[in-house]
């Protein structure tokens, strides 16, 4: 399968993940900034709304300036989160159980390498909301 495939199976399926939890899902596929716009609604409050950029991978680890994904688009990401707003790199890694782990961006983040098992489970992760 190749990469793009690969790609697009990964966020259809963290679509329907995070569907299934009651979230609102759009899907912008091809994006440079992120893949999934994920809103929970909390009425009468605001809704949460977390974006999510989606990875698949068959290494342990993957870095984000490379074949993974431009230093350009994790650029945006850390200028999104140095304005609040929730971003998540959400990693498939492929071939020991298909796990997904989801690592958060945070103001004055600047990592550009993430390593399988230091994520927090996607499962996790979604059961705070």
């Amino acid at each position: 399968m190749n990469r793009g495939r690969q790609g697009s199976n990964a966020e259809r399926e963290l679509r329907k993940i995070v569907k299934e939890k009651g979230f609102i899902v759009i899907r912008s596929a091809g994006s440079l900034a992120t893949d999934i716009v994920a809103i929970m609604p909390r009425p009468p409050s605001k809704p949460d709304v977390i974006f999510f950029e989606v990875k698949s991978t068959k290494a342990k680890t993957m870095k984000m300036t490379g074949g993974h994904g431009s230093r350009e688009q994790l650029e945006e990401l850390h200028k999104m989160a140095s304005q609040w707003i929730p971003v998540v790199i959400a990693v498939k890694w492929m071939g020991r159980g298909r796990i997904w782990e989801t690592y958060i961006i945070r103001r004055n983040d600047k990592r550009t390498f993430f390593k399988e098992g230091e994520g927090v489970p996607l499962d996790t992760y979604l059961e705070d909301y």
